[in-house]
């Protein structure tokens, strides 16, 4: 449940234990459903960062992975990743 969205699509996906998922025959995508922002607006503080994004770059570095506490106090591994593409570089 909830009502924390990561993306704007308009529909939520809930995968209980007994989920099943199954691959479909004679499936076609006509649309992409990728949303690319450019780094820029990221970068430039244009972008809502409430919101998930898609992005296409080149992947400049990866740095340890770690862990950090949440404000409810559960934890998140995190790893932080840099990407450049047309000169902007993203940590």
């Amino acid at each position: 449940g909830g009502a924390y969205r990561t993306t704007r699509h308009p529909y939520k996906l809930n995968f209980q234990f007994g989920s099943l998922v199954q691959r479909l025959t004679n499936f076609e995508i006509n649309k992409s459903p990728f949303l690319f922002v450019p780094i820029s607006e990221i970068v430039g503080g244009s972008y809502d960062t409430d919101y998930l994004c898609d992005v296409i770059g080149l992947l400049t570095g990866v740095g340890q992975e770690r862990e950090i506490t949440n404000q409810n106090g559960s934890t998140t591994k995190l790893n932080v990743i840099e990407l450049e593409k047309d000169g902007y570089e993203l940590i």
